[in-house]
């Protein structure tokens, strides 16, 4: 395979999917039953309501499942509720069954697709609508938004006050080991074949995690549809056992499925919602320079050269700063901080990849599947108006400035010393 076909390749990996095969009548415009299971958690509850409400479309039934709870306010809130809203119902248990059980009954309660949806969130504007385009897709069978707090799918709090630029994603989604349980659309079809939640998980935790994985396994899909925002407040029921209810949950899970945890790690390394992070930051800046650069810490040429342009640069200037970490970053992609205003740093993942090709006992790849990916996808969601490479030894591979000429990206390569000629110094054998 020639470079410009490997490059072609690596762009078709970089995007994130669309829909394919659809269902006949689109999911956006069936009647959904939203379940919001209930227990204590007053004033999270009335967040909830309050932005279901605003941002739900009235064919869609929302029915709240109160589980026994001990909070008085709790049942006439709700039946106050649902007297002036017609497409708000009550379900009050009269004991309480726990998380689990309760989810477990709704489910069976309805007929349609369902959305579980937990008490302590507030949705956005086309959260559902988002999700059910997403739904459509056959091979797809539960669905998850992104969030503020819901693990693999939490974006960085500074991105939070752009999301409403995640409209640019609609219809596009991406694969994830497990769904996330504050907020899962899960279709019809699924509960079917499937049924509801394994009652070993009870009273709640890493239930739908064990589901994900039954589904992965029959060849469904478990997407983020990024276009869907829903705020998640977090373990407003469990709070005093939420800790120890995971770590007995996830000790299950991993007798159960064997190498489960890997995956997470290793999706965790190559979280698409990092990229999705640096559109959200750079969607509104001018200028996004990324600067590609082997580091900054030693007082050697090219790092004192590099921070004295990045301190000389002017403040209309957003610098991104691209690092390979010196050590392994174990569950994450990349660990980004700022220098100043208008300068991030952010070290990926680099030794713990496999490299073939050294010059002077420095790696130097002549391409790199996992770091060509990562390097594309920075330029299809950063906005960079240009790319400065300082070094491109000991640092992604040598195709990077091929890769910004095919997206018709402008860069430069700035040969701070002769080291690409020869390695030594004196240019003496």
């Amino acid at each position: 395979m020639d470079i410009s076909d490997y490059i072609k390749k690596i762009h078709a990996k970089s995007l994130l999917s669309s829909i394919s095969s659809c269902d006949n009548e689109p999911k956006q415009n069936r009647a959904i039953d939203i379940i919001v299971p209930v227990f204590n958690g007053f004033e999270e509850l009335q967040l909830c309501v309050a932005a279901l409400l605003k941002f739900t479309h009235k064919k869609h039934q929302i029915t709240f499942y109160n589980d026994a709870s001990t909070d008085e306010r709790i049942k006439p809130f709700l039946d106050k509720l649902t007297d002036k809203h017609v497409s708000l119902h009550v379900v009050h248990q009269i004991e309480n069954r726990g998380y689990l059980h309760n989810i477990n009954f709704a489910m069976q309660q309805s007929k349609n697709d369902v959305v579980l949806l937990n008490a302590d969130t507030q949705v956005t504007e086309n959260w559902l609508e988002e999700l059910a385009i997403i739904a459509a897709d056959k091979n797809i069978g539960i669905v998850c938004p992104l969030s503020d707090n819901a693990t693999i799918l939490s974006l960085n709090k500074s991105c939070l006050e752009n999301i409403a630029e995640l409209h640019d994603f609609s219809g596009q989604w991406y694969a994830l080991p497990t769904a996330v349980g504050s907020c899962m659309y899960i279709k019809r079809f699924i509960i079917e074949k499937f049924g509801v939640f394994d009652d070993y998980y009870h009273p709640g935790y890493g239930e739908e995690c064990d589901y994900s994985l039954k589904i992965r396994q029959a060849d469904f899909q478990i997407a983020c549809a990024p276009a869907a925002f829903v705020f998640h407040h977090g373990s407003a029921s469990f709070q005093d056992d939420a800790n120890v209810l995971k770590q007995q949950h996830q000790d299950l899970l991993d007798l159960r499925w064997y190498g489960y945890s890997a995956e997470v790690e290793n999706f965790s390394e190559n979280n698409p919602i990092h990229f999705i992070e640096d559109y959200l930051t750079n969607c509104k800046q001018e200028n996004n320079v990324l600067h590609v650069v082997h580091g900054l810490e030693s007082l050697a040429g090219v790092e004192l050269f590099t921070k004295k342009l990045l301190n000389d640069l002017p403040n209309t200037y957003n610098n991104h700063v691209l690092i390979y970490s010196v050590n392994p970053i174990p569950g994450l992609s990349r660990q980004s901080f700022r220098l100043n205003e208008n300068t991030k740093i952010s070290k990926y993942q680099f030794f713990s990849y496999s490299h073939h090709t050294k010059i002077a006992n420095l790696i130097v790849n002549i391409k790199h599947n996992e770091l060509d990916i990562m390097f594309m996808r920075y330029l299809l969601f950063g906005q960079y108006k240009m790319v400065h490479f300082h070094s491109l030894v000991n640092n992604g591979s040598l195709i990077w400035p091929l890769i910004c000429e095919y997206l018709a990206i402008p860069y430069v390569v700035s040969c701070h010393d002769h080291f690409v000629a020869c390695s030594n110094f004196s240019l003496l054998k």
